[in-house]
This record gives C-alpha cells, sequence and structure tokens, in this order.
C-alpha cells in the first residue's frame, strides 16, 4: 500500500472508486492528486491487476514534495471467477469477448460488501465522502451503509451526460424514436443536435437494463457530480446539468494538468511500448507543428483493414506522423504490411513513427513539432488535445464518442469530423470503414494551412491557455475544488436516510432557523414556509423583533395550535436597536419608516443583530440549528451560519423572473451606468424572451448610497449553499431552472406558500388587524353575483397619492361593476371626497365597498363573487390572485413590481397592463405616472366586461389556480421540492456534526 503523511487535526478522507478501465482509472489518480495537494486524505479503492498498473503513478504521487495530504492504494479481490471471467481478468481492455462485458460490472458490484467492511476497518481518519464512478452504482449503498455524502464522478464530457440525462428524461431515446434521424436535445445549449444512435445514453443493449436502471438512480441520488471539464469550455453546460438534476455540480479539470509536473505523464496508465526519449529525440527533428499524431486510446478497436488504411492515407498526406497500433490490432496482416521489406515502415522511415503498444501520449501531445491529432474522441483524450492547443480530427466509434465529438467540431470549434455515422454497440465491434483518400482529405484539411486551419489552431491555443488559467490558484476548476472539499463534510450534504414526509419526524430532528427581513411582505411567507416545515416535523425558529412579533403572535399562536403540524415552532425575539441608528423608538418594520432617507438606517440596524443572533442561537435549548434560511435583504445572515458552521439558504420574496432577470443584468452589466434607463433590452439566459427596461429590472439596491449593501446582497446570494422560491414548477419551472444554472446552486421551489396556512393557521389575520371585521365583507360579497367583484389593493408599501385615488375609485364607479377599494391610513387625504354627503361612498352605496387600512385579502380574493384583481404586483398579492383564479389589472409602482407584471402579463398572460412606464423609488411620491379615471375604466372593463380574450385570460387563471394546488399537494412539484429541502438540512445531525 503507498502512504504518504500524516493525518492532519480534522483531516477530510475523500474515497475514490472508479471503474476497472484504463479511462477511468487515470482521472481517478489525477482526482487523488489534487486532493492530496490541498491537503485531503485519499483512499484509492481497486483491485490487484489495476493496482499494480497504478503503482508507478502511486509512487510518484506520495514523493511529490506539493503533495501534502496522504495517500494510499486499497486492493480488493476481485471475484473474476465466480462470474466466469478469466483469472486476472479485472479491466475492461482485458475481456476476452463482448459477451463477458455484463460480468464484469456485476463483478464489480459483488465487491459491496467487502468494499464497506474494508472502510470499517481502516486505520487513520474516517471517510468523509465517498467518489464514485458512474459505472459503479453499487457505491450509493456503501456510501448509506456508512452514512456518509456520495459525489458520482463522471468521465465523460458535460454535454455527453447532460444529453444522455435530457433524452432519457425526454423519452428521445426510447423505441419510437428513428435510430437516424437528428433531433435538438432539449434543456442543452448551443442548440446541439443528435441522432438516437449517438444519443442512447448509459448501458442501451439488451441485458443491461438493471444495469442502467440502477446508474439513473446513482445519478438522480447522488449528493453532487464531478466533472473533468472547466468553466470556459463547458460553464454553461454544466450549469443546465446542476439545474436539471438539481444538484450541486463540481467542475475541477482538465484532472490531466494535475500530475503533469508532480506524477510524471510517462507512465499514465501502462508501460509505454517505446520509450519516451526515443519519441522526444524523433520529435526533435521535425518542424513545429508539423507530426500529426494517430491514437485511438486503450479500448477503440480498429480493424485490420482500416489500421492499413490509415496508415497509407497517413502517407499520402504528406506530414510527418507517429501511428499508434495496439497489441491487439497486430493481425498477421497488418504486421505483414508494417514489416516487411519495402512495407509501411520502410516506405515511410523518414517521416513516420509507428508505435506499437501503449504510447507516451501525454509527452507525445504536448511536444511542440506536434501539430495535429487523430482521436477516437475519449474524454481523457479530448482534454489532453486541449491543453495540448491541438487541432483535433474526431473519430468516434462508440459510447460518449459522438458527444464528446460534438464538444470539438460544434462548440469549440478545433476539430474535423471524419464522417463516422454509425455507433458500435462495444468496443470489440467494427463498423464504417474510412478509405485511405478520405483519411488523407481530412488530414490535410487539418495541417495543410489556409484560413479555416489557422482558425482553428488559433481557437485551439485559447483553449489550452485558459484550461491551465481553470487549473491555477483563483481559476474556475481550483474555485470549484475547493467548494468540493468545503462542502464534503458540510450540512449541506444530504444523506441517504430516509427523511420524513407529512405525519412522521425524522430521527434526527431538523432545525430551520428563518431570518425574514422586516417587513410584512417578508414576515408573511416566513410564516408560511415555518408552516410547511413544521407539518413534516421540523423544529422552526423564527427569529424578528418585538414588534413584528406582535404582529405575528396571532398566526403564530394559530400555527402551535393546529393538529397537522407535529413540528416545534417558537417565536425568538431580538431587541432592536432602533435609536442607536437614528431610529424612532418602535421603528422596526419598513412600513413604520417615517421617511425614505430612514430606510438605510433600517438595513443598518439589522445588521447589527449579527453578533446578538448568533449567541442566540448558540444558547438555545432543544436541536441545535441545522440550517439558516435568510431572506434576501439580510445578506449579515452570512457571517452567522459560518459562525454556527451550518449550511444557509436564502429565501427570495420575489418572482423567479424577477431574481434570474437581476442576476443576468448585474452580470452582463446591463443595469450600470451606461444602460439607458428607458430603453428595453432583452435580458441574456431569461426563458421566454422577456425584454426590460433598466428602469424595470435594475436589480438590488441600486440607489446612491447603497453599495455596500448591494454588494454584501449579491455576495450573499452567490455564496449561499441553495435558494428557496415561493413559486411552483408549472408558471416558473424553466426560469427557476435558468436561475439554478446561472448560479450553481440549488433552487428549491416550494410555492405558492400562501396555501400553506389556507386551512391551518387561517388567512384572516394574515399580516395585521383587518380594518374591517372580515366577516362583512363575506356579507357583503355574498349579495353580489359570482365572479362580479373587483378587489383594488395596493399592498403595505406602495404609497398612492390622493389624486390617484381619487381617479382610481371614480374609474371604478364609471366601469360599473361592484368594487372593494382599499385605501391605507396613510393616503386618506380626502375624506370630503371620500365620505362627505353626496360623496364616493355615498354615490357608490349599492356597489362598491371602501376598506380604510388593513384588509382580510385572501379572505376576499377566494370569495366567489370576485372576478377581479387590481394589484401593484407585489409578489404575494400576485399569488393570492392565481390561487384565486383570479385575472388582474397590473399596476407595477416600484422594486420587482415591473418584473412581476411581465410574468401575469406575458408569461401567464392573465393579466391586463395599466401602461406604468417607469419605476419609482420606494417611499417616493413624486414623479409618479398618474393614471386617469378613463384610463382605470379601460382597464377594469377589459378585464370584467367579457369577450373572447377575457374569458381566455379567466380559463388560464382557473388552469393555474389548479395547478397551484397540485403542486403543494403530496406528490406534486411544490412538495416534492421541500422533500428536498428537508433532505438538504436534515444530515447536520445524521452526520453526528453538532
Amino acid at each position: 500500500m503507498a502512504t504518504k503523511g500524516s493525518a492532519p487535526n480534522t483531516p477530510t478522507h475523500f474515497v475514490l472508486v472508479p471503474f476497472m478501465a484504463q479511462g477511468h482509472l487515470i482521472p481517478a489518480m489525477d482526482i487523488a492528486a489534487l486532493l492530496t495537494a490541498r491537503g485531503a486524505a485519499v483512499t484509492l479503492i481497486t483491485t490487484p491487476v489495476n493496482a499494480a498498473r497504478l503503482r508507478p503513478l502511486a509512487d510518484c504521487l506520495v514523493a511529490s514534495s506539493s503533495h501534502s495530504g496522504p495517500f494510499r492504494l486499497a486492493e480488493l479481490p476481485f471475484p473474476a471467477a465466480s462470474f466466469g471471467l478469466p483469472e486476472g481478468c479485472e479491466s475492461l481492455d482485458l475481456i476476452p469477448s463482448p459477451r463477458l462485458v455484463l460480468n464484469l460490472f456485476r463483478a464489480a458490484a459483488a465487491l459491496r460488501g467487502p468494499l464497506t467492511s474494508l472502510l470499517r476497518s481502516l486505520q487513520g481518519p474516517p471517510p468523509s465522502c465517498l467518489v464514485a464512478d458512474i459505472c459503479q452504482a453499487w457505491a450509493a449503498d456503501v456510501a448509506a451503509d456508512l452514512g456518509i455524502p456520495r459525489l458520482l464522478n463522471h468521465v465523460s464530457s458535460g454535454l455527453t451526460v447532460l444529453s444522455y440525462l435530457s433524452a432519457e428524461r425526454h423519452g428521445l431515446n426510447g423505441p419510437g424514436t428513428a435510430a437516424a434521424e437528428p433531433f435538438e436535445i432539449p434543456g442543452v445549449p448551443h442548440g446541439i443536435t443528435a441522432t438516437l444512435v449517438e444519443v442512447s445514453g448509459w448501458f442501451f443493449s439488451p441485458g443491461w437494463e438493471e444495469i442502467k436502471r440502477s446508474t439513473l438512480e446513482a445519478e438522480a441520488t447522488a449528493d453532487g457530480l464531478v466533472l473533468n471539464t472547466f468553466e470556459l469550455l463547458e460553464g454553461d453546460i454544466a450549469a443546465a446539468y446542476a439545474a436539471m438534476l438539481g444538484k450541486p455540480v463540481y467542475c475541477i479539470g482538465p484532472l490531466c494538468l494535475s500530475t503533469k509536473d508532480t506524477v510524471g505523464s510517462v507512465g499514465r496508465g501502462g508501460d509505454a511500448a517505446v520509450d519516451a526519449g526515443r519519441c522526444v529525440e524523433w520529435l526533435a527533428a521535425k518542424k513545429p507543428r508539423s507530426v500529426i499524431y494517430v491514437g485511438f486510446g486503450s479500448l477503440s478497436y480498429v480493424p485490420p483493414k482500416q489500421v492499413i488504411e490509415i496508415g497509407e492515407g497517413l502517407a499520402a498526406a504528406g506530414a510527418p506522423f507517429v501511428l499508434v497500433i495496439k497489441q491487439t490490432e497486430l493481425a498477421p496482416e497488418v504486421a505483414q504490411w508494417l514489416s516487411s521489406e519495402g512495407g509501411f515502415e520502410d516506405r515511410n522511415k523518414e517521416k513516420g513513427m509507428v508505435i506499437r503498444g501503449w504510447a507516451p501520449q501525454a509527452v507525445i501531445l504536448s511536444h511542440p513539432s506536434v501539430g495535429g491529432f487523430v482521436t477516437h474522441c475519449g474524454w481523457n483524450s479530448v482534454l489532453e488535445g486541449v491543453i495540448a492547443g491541438l487541432p483535433t480530427i474526431c473519430w468516434p466509434s462508440f459510447g460518449d464518442q459522438f458527444m464528446n465529438k460534438k464538444v470539438i467540431t460544434n462548440i469549440l470549434k478545433t476539430g474535423v469530423d471524419v464522417g463516422i455515422k454509425g455507433r458500435q454497440i462495444s468496443h470489440m465491434d467494427s463498423v464504417q470503414l474510412l478509405s485511405r483518400q478520405e483519411v488523407e482529405r481530412a488530414v490535410r484539411s487539418l495541417m495543410d494551412g489556409g484560413e479555416e486551419a489557422e482558425e482553428r489552431r488559433q481557437r485551439a491555443a485559447k483553449f489550452a491557455e485558459e484550461a491551465r488559467k481553470a487549473m491555477q490558484e483563483g481559476g474556475s476548476s481550483y474555485k470549484d475544488l475547493d467548494r468540493l472539499m468545503h462542502t464534503r463534510a458540510s450540512p449541506s450534504f444530504p444523506t441517504p436516510t430516509a427523511m420524513a414526509t407529512k405525519g412522521s419526524a425524522p430521527n434526527t430532528l431538523p432545525h430551520f432557523v428563518l431570518v425574514p427581513f422586516m417587513a410584512q411582505g417578508h414576515l408573511i411567507p416566513a410564516m408560511d414556509i415555518a408552516a410547511l416545515l413544521t407539518a413534516r416535523g421540523a423544529a422552526v425558529t423564527l427569529i424578528t423583533t418585538p414588534v413584528n412579533s406582535a404582529r405575528l403572535r396571532p398566526l403564530a399562536d394559530r400555527l402551535v395550535a393546529s393538529s397537522s403540524h407535529s413540528g416545534p415552532f417558537r417565536l425568538a425575539e431580538l431587541p432592536f436597536p432602533a435609536a442607536s441608528f437614528g431610529l424612532p423608538e418602535g421603528c422596526e418594520s419598513l412600513d413604520l419608516v417615517p421617511s425614505r432617507g430612514l430606510v438605510l438606517n433600517l438595513f443598518r440596524a439589522a445588521a447589527a443583530l449579527r453578533g446578538p443572533l448568533t449567541s442566540l442561537l448558540r444558547s438555545l435549548q432543544g436541536p441545535s440549528p441545522s440550517c439558516l434560511v435568510a431572506d434576501i435583504c439580510q445578506a449579515w445572515t452570512a457571517d452567522v451560519a459560518a459562525d454556527l458552521g451550518i449550511p444557509r439558504l436564502l429565501n427570495h420574496v420575489s418572482s423567479g423572473l424577477a431574481v434570474l432577470s437581476y442576476l443576468s443584468a448585474e452580470r452582463h452589466g446591463l443595469n450600470g451606468p451606461g444602460a439607458a434607463a428607458a430603453e428595453p433590452f432583452e435580458i441574456p439566459g431569461v426563458p421566454h424572451g422577456i425584454t426590460a427596461t433598466r428602469a424595470e429590472a435594475p436589480g438590488w439596491f441600486c440607489s446612491p448610497g447603497w453599495e455596500e449593501i448591494k454588494r454584501s446582497t449579491l455576495e450573499a446570494e452567490a455564496t449561499a449553499d441553495g435558494i428557496i422560491l415561493n413559486t411552483f414548477e408549472l408558471i416558473e419551472g424553466d426560469t427557476a431552472a435558468a436561475y439554478a444554472a446561472m448560479l450553481g446552486k440549488p433552487v428549491y421551489c416550494i410555492g405558492p406558500s400562501c396555501l400553506s396556512t389556507k386551512d391551518t393557521v387561517g388567512s384572516v389575520g394574515r399580516g395585521g388587524d383587518a380594518a374591517v371585521d372580515a366577516p362583512r365583507c363575506v356579507e357583503w360579497l355574498a349579495t353580489k353575483k359570482p365572479r362580479s367583484v373587483i378587489y383594488v389593493s395596493f399592498g403595505s408599501l406602495t404609497y398612492v397619492p390622493p389624486k390617484q385615488v381619487i381617479e382610481i375609485g371614480e374609474g371604478l364607479a364609471a366601469a360599473g361593476a361592484p368594487f372593494v377599494l382599499v385605501i391605507k391610513q396613510t393616503e386618506v387625504a380626502s375624506p370630503e371626497w371620500l365620505s362627505g354627503e353626496g360623496g364616493f361612498e355615498d354615490r357608490n352605496k349599492e356597489k362598491g365597498m371602501v376598506i380604510r387600512g388593513w384588509a382580510p385579502q385572501a379572505v376576499i380574493l377566494s370569495h366567489p363573487s370576485v372576478g377581479g384583481f387590481v394589484t401593484h404586483c407585489g409578489w404575494n398579492s400576485a399569488l393570492e390572485s392565481v390561487t384565486a383564479a383570479l385575472p388582474a389589472v397590473c399596476w407595477p409602482h416600484f422594486g420587482d413590481h415591473f418584473m412581476n407584471k411581465k410574468l401575469v402579463v406575458d408569461i401567464l398572460r392573465t393579466g391586463v397592463d395599466v401602461g406604468i412606464k417607469g419605476s419609482l423609488a420606494f417611499m417616493d411620491p413624486n414623479g409618479m405616472q398618474q393614471v386617469s379615471r378613463q384610463e382605470v375604466e379601460r382597464a377594469v372593463r377589459s378585464l370584467m366586461d367579457g369577450g373572447e380574450e377575457a374569458e381566455e385570460r379567466r380559463q388560464r387563471a382557473a388552469k393555474f389556480a389548479e395547478e397551484a394546488r397540485n403542486a403543494m399537494q403530496e406528490g406534486g412539484s411544490s412538495y416534492k421540492d421541500l422533500d428536498r429541502l428537508m433532505q438538504f438540512a436534515s444530515q447536520k445531525d445524521c452526520n453526528g456534526a453538532d
């Protein structure tokens, strides 16, 4: 056993379980090199034959001064004979016939018990994380037995694994798909097309059904995925894969660079058939970039006739060449063609080198005289070509090679496709033969210059440089390895422990700490989340301040009293330092701030709660916190989670469309000072081709003086362990997936959360004491026809000036429909218009109800007589209209209102836009666009007066309401996402990391 070093004080111990094939074992050694270079302990599990092959690499790794973490090869006896395999047949390249390949997989799966026993008995630090090969699905059971997280390691390109998953999920690789008919693969960037032959997925042959099933399950249940790629090469693809799986993806490649200097590249994977020094000497005699190298990897089989055609095509092309022919390909006719007098080697001794057997490929490719690479497109070879800066001729045969080829030819555009159309069933089959003339043409196209060839070469050089940068400190792959190492022992790793569903609690109670911002539109959804979590048996502590606690107490009391909520709940109060930050005493909520100039003070006072919150959470009785769920406006809580060593989820109170648009605009510099405020632009990466102006998608905290709050908020979003959205799949599934892809984080769509308290907590008192008794509202509404009443309310923070209040009222009256008009106490500036004799209320007493102050909105919206909603498009109100099946008149004011409006009007198509163009600054009564009573009347009539368009809106609204309910029910999309969220947090205690 090769070992190195001593265990660190708090050792991280990775167990690597590669498959028994050269193309899997070598990258696993590279991962070991990366991890030990960062001080981690690594145990690589393999069998005796493979251990002997890896020993030179292992010895180099152990001897390297740059690798501080301990490393060992651990051998498990391989049950070859028990599964009908010849003795010593422990690797895919040693299988004597295709029919025995399945036996190799079954023999590998028999190692589950021995591996579990070995890992339990290992000396030194216990395993922290198991990194299992895609072909070792059975390792999932080992990780579960040990109670440790499991990462799944892919040895294919990101494009391959994303394409396979997408085709599988969309049923495109089933029997109904024509094998040769190309189709665009859903959810894959760059508009990649493929045939069934090219994207048939894992283990598609008859007899492999159980292996395929377990492999797909291992992928779906892994705690994260490791890809041997890098951001510039496949960043968008990796992000799409992460979004599709809902898992973190770590791009830590090109792995071959990890051992370039420390382990050496000469002996990567086997004993070379020719001395590397001889190769270098021969290459040194050639001109720079003049030689073409031809190697088809360890598994691709090239039949004798094709070997001869390749050789003669190379000779005719005129460029110096190195041709690798495996020992299995040296049939008598090939040997005769090669070595006879006047044979191929004799005729080409000046310009050609033939290597029989294993070649020192990395040494050859990196030599300055080599200018091109003919490859089978195995992913390891592709990456070796990338880091060498070489354009390639792509000659795929089987497996992932066809999709890897598309990375080179379609995305990087550094390769020439030789034109193979068929796919071998296994590595031992042969299919389409290419003539020497076709080989010659491809080589000349690559090597003979010309504008297109030069562009390929320049692109290849650029990607080589970017590959090196990715692996250097501060590079994308370096950072992803940091993430991988940081996350392995973190509670953000779900473990394979069974989780609680409604009505049962997990053995170790997850404890969520919710830290909402001090505003009604943030506090109410937090109470809804508490209701959802306690209904699943979780413990919840909601952190707030005395004034907000008093407001929430009725909801909290009903939640605690509810029989359907089995998990403990508590409100925990922190004294709020209002006076210390120039705020009036009791000013603890955004709606209580007396002037716009004091809003920033409220945020700064909230941030001062960091120390008190940390102390409170350390002293709480009961289960220790498992996960902190922090509001987007409470960025400072990132430090609290870090202090406590617990994961942190970021909770958004806006639509997915708003947060994705803000992030995209920020990343693309579209909302900076150079962007015209009123000029519409299409927001990159946002589904549905949504356009917006800078005024509509300004991002977080864009006003002068808020720079530090904005910076910390963006950082809190970028560093969170996951994101919670109050939405559901049918209305924003594609948007949430794009957001997850852009952030590279799991996103949990658990809404509409307002449905969580509809029956258990009650909706009457959501957020405050209503200014009018709810039964009185219900009694009044009961006198109206179904779907005849329009409800008008602009939320707790939007300010409507007196003149606009009057125009709204008169427009409603003129429209003719019965109405409920809510006017906040701060807006009641014209009592004579409202209440005098012959005033508005007097004139409309039969058809109108005016509520001064807080309204029981959810009760009103859900009444059968209500048929429309005039709303400011705050996200809570938008969702309440969705769940009530109401079309809406959209009247946005500031913040996320404009993007929420686009969701209602442009995507759901259940709303009418009243026509507001400019976005107000928060609490700024000046400059608001006035809407006349005639415009109000037109909008209300458009919504309420029938007609084909109005009826279509109403039907769509009814459909979305039904889907919202389905999403929240057991088995629905939001129910399942809450399961994922619970799994995420539960495993802190499962890992014993108290």
